[in-house]
């Protein structure tokens, strides 16, 4: 290597050592600004800032009025936010990342006024009127209790009349001819007492069975009768009445007429040809044997033909 080449290296090695302590200089100088630029809790506003912390918890207690809403620490170069919830009147920070705190803010929000509590009022008891019972007058009717016919459901008895004339037919006994039969019914299961009284004066008493009836008789011109009967303590009526009857008339047995007997006696006719008595005489042997030689007459002459005919062949032959 020649010593104009040595002098270039040399220069170029210079110019690179120069070059090299500039930049580590410029570093050294650069390095606090770097450190000034980290980030670290906000101040201001809401926020206040507390510096120069040691150790590792803080305790802030907000003024008068204020309320602790958000806390911020730096600790090492570490920041961390937290935040309230609810806002309390005294927060205590702690650093959590193993270095000691370095400063602490707190963001205070204004404490809300309490609500007033609404004073209930008592409500006013009503005081009670007291108003006179109404004095009955002497027009008020006590309620009428239901009578035993709604209780027991009683069913009226029934009354019916019939005249003597029409008594034959149905079977009921008669004092008289000329008399009225009257039957009282009863659809109820109890018996029953009841009294009547006839248009004409007549009037009597009885008893009619439960489920069952009772008669009694007037004279013919007692065609209109009241009845009346006791159910509990009310009296019953019931009335009945049919047209008025007549008296029954004596009926004359119809007298025969007599028939009148023939004077003169019939005449009687002969048959000029008097009927044969049954089982005659029959055929006669005549009029039998007749008819039975005319067929024996007649096979003889069939026969003759046939052998005619058949001799007739043999000889042909």
């Amino acid at each position: 290597m020649d010593k104009k080449t040595n002098n270039k290296v040399f220069k170029w090695g210079l110019g690179i050592i120069a070059l090299i302590l500039f930049s580590a200089s410029s570093l050294m100088l650069l390095n606090p600004v770097f450190a000034q630029g980290q980030e670290t809790c906000p101040d201001g506003g809401d926020w206040i800032k507390v510096d120069g912390l040691t150790g590792k918890n803080f305790t802030y207690t907000a003024s008068e009025g204020k309320l602790i809403a958000e806390t911020c620490y730096k600790a090492g170069t570490e920041v961390v936010y937290e935040t309230i919830s609810p806002p309390q009147n005294t927060v205590t920070v702690t650093s959590t990342v193993g270095f000691d705190l370095s400063h602490a803010s707190f963001r205070l929000v204004d404490e809300p006024e309490p609500s007033p509590t609404p004073t209930k009022e008592p409500t006013p008891t009503p005081t009670p009127t007291m108003e006179p019972s109404p004095t009955p007058t002497p027009t008020d009717e006590p309620t009428p209790s239901p009578t035993p016919t709604e209780e027991i459901n009683f069913v009226p008895l029934s009354l019916t009349g019939i005249c003597s004339g029409s008594v034959a037919s149905i079977g009921v006994f008669q004092d008289a001819e000329d008399t009225i039969s009257w039957t009282v019914s009863n659809e109820n299961d109890v018996a029953v007492s009841f009294n009547w009284a006839a248009n004409n004066g007549q009037s009597g008493s009885g008893i009619v069975p439960a489920n069952g009836s009772a008669n009694f008789v007037t004279d013919i011109d007692g065609y209109a009768v009241d009845l009346d009967y006791v159910l509990g303590d009310e009296i019953m009526e019931e009335q009945a009445s049919i047209v008025a009857c007549e008296p029954q008339q004596e009926t004359e047995e119809p007298t025969p007429t007599a028939t009148e007997q023939p004077t003169e006696e019939p005449e009687v006719t002969e048959d000029p040809e008097p009927d044969q008595p049954a089982g005659g005489m029959g055929p006669s042997i005549f009029s039998t044997i007749i008819p039975f030689a005319l067929g024996l007459t007649g096979l003889a002459a069939v026969a003759t033909i046939l052998i005619k005919n058949k001799k007739e062949t043999i000889i042909s032959e």
